[in-house]
């Protein structure tokens, strides 16, 4: 979550900054790209990524070389954003990349060989590209490589040398993400003769814990979804802060969670971003179903059952809702009594932690959201019946294409002044 907001790949932007990149249009590698889901991402290997950025037991995966096409994106985003990233992890990306141009016969860049240069240097070095000779060949050469005196493959086919080809033993060999290959391709060298060739893999970890900050200046957030952590600032930020939660919900204390869904679905909300059920849940200021809290409740009892003072206690507990507890203080309550009766270190296995027991959420029908702010009123349909044309006059004419679109999500996207302009052009057109 340090590069929450950061755009480093192609999926980060959602290809933006492709516009500038090809204002003609995308070139036909790059249309052939095939575009991940979530789920085709997570289901593949870390080893068709370029970079893997490892921080305890969490990881972020960036530059994914699936096909040719990702492949090419891969490239020119990393061109692009590479000083986002510390030094170590650019140059393993880098060198990366290159090997992976190679999976598809891409020529990869001048700039990107220059900066994986001293990385591939000293994999070379370390007999991680496999060089096979001809009967005959040149033995000082030979003799050179065992000295440690690396060769560079590339460039040397005259001399009986093999550039690199690289094989994928990944999950992916045979699907449509990535086409079968064989774990032998054979080659041509300078002497008219067939050599085989192992292709080579990547290794795309990097540990940044230790690591300094990317040395890109990012502007200090004025919001964060809990203790000065999960910037919340920017639309990619929340997004990133949402998505992350959905993934790591059960890294956070169940009291973190509650603070960090309060502060990212209320900026979620004002930016007009959907949230996950369980993030409105924790976020909720409103007692769940009965039914819910009785669930919630039930899984304490079945680990209670052979100690009556507590399931009385709890029984009690359980009791002063709704009529004298507001759901917060009901929670909390409930939280103390798991500690005292030692079942806290059940939660999210046989335990529904306090907050998830009693908070629901309740789906709002159309129509039903409305807002005040310093005199002026409006509702869901007299926000939507605002005339584009009067939106255009007063905003532009990109936010009137925008409103055009989803009228709520862009008047929750504004700041409250601008609201108040909205709902008053609201009210002139309402019956």
């Amino acid at each position: 979550m340090n590069f929450s907001g950061i755009v480093l790949d192609v999926y980060d932007d959602r290809g933006a900054a492709l516009k500038g990149r090809y204002p003609r249009g995308l070139p036909e590698m790059v249309k052939s790209a095939h575009v991940l889901t979530p789920d085709e991402s997570q289901a593949l290997p870390d080893d068709v990524f370029a970079l893997v950025l490892l921080n305890g037991d969490q990881s972020l995966r960036k530059f994914a070389c699936v096909d040719p096409g990702n492949t090419v994106l891969s490239v020119e985003y990393f061109m692009m954003n590479k000083d986002k990233l510390p030094e170590e992890a650019q140059k393993l990306a880098a060198s990366n990349l290159c090997t992976m141009c190679d999976w598809y016969d891409i020529e990869p860049p001048l700039e990107l060989q220059k900066v994986a240069s001293a990385v591939r240097m000293l994999a070379g070095a370390s007999g991680n590209y496999d060089r096979v000779m001809e009967p005959g060949i040149d033995k000082y050469k030979r003799g050179k490589e065992l000295a440690g005196q690396t060769l560079p493959g590339v460039g040397m086919m005259g001399h009986g040398w093999v550039k690199p080809e690289i094989l994928k033993n990944a999950e992916v060999t045979g699907t449509p993400v990535m086409p079968p290959s064989s774990p032998i391709k054979e080659r041509a060298t300078g002497y008219g003769k067939k050599a085989v060739v192992k292709k080579a893999s990547v290794s795309p970890y990097v540990d940044v814990r230790a690591s300094v900050q990317p040395p890109v200046q990012v502007k200090k957030a004025s919001r964060y979804a809990l203790r000065g952590k999960y910037p919340l600032d920017a639309y990619d930020q929340v997004k990133a802060a949402s998505a992350y939660f959905d993934e790591y919900s059960t890294h956070f204390a169940p009291n973190d969670r509650r603070e960090y869904c309060k502060n990212m679905v209320k900026r979620a909300y004002e930016l007009g971003i959907a949230v996950s059920d369980m993030a409105e849940k924790y976020a909720s200021a409103q007692y769940a179903p009965a039914a819910d809290i009785e669930f919630g409740l039930d899984t304490r009892r079945a680990l209670l059952h052979g100690a009556p003072e507590q399931l009385e206690v709890l029984d009690k507990l359980a009791a002063q809702r709704p009529s004298v507890l507001d759901p917060e203080l009901f929670a909390l309550a409930l939280g103390e009594f798991d500690k005292t009766a030692g079942i806290s270190h059940f939660y999210d296995s046989d335990v529904v932690d306090p907050w998830l027991t009693t908070l629901g959420i309740q789906k709002v029908a159309k129509g039903e959201f409305s807002e005040t702010y310093e005199g002026e009123y409006a509702n869901e349909e007299q926000i939507e019946r605002v005339p584009v044309d009067r939106v255009k006059e007063v905003f532009g004419e990109d936010m009137a294409e925008e409103f055009r679109k989803d009228p709520m999500a862009i008047y929750k996207s504004l700041p409250m002044d601008q609201r108040k302009i909205m709902m008053r052009m609201a009210s002139d057109t309402a019956p």
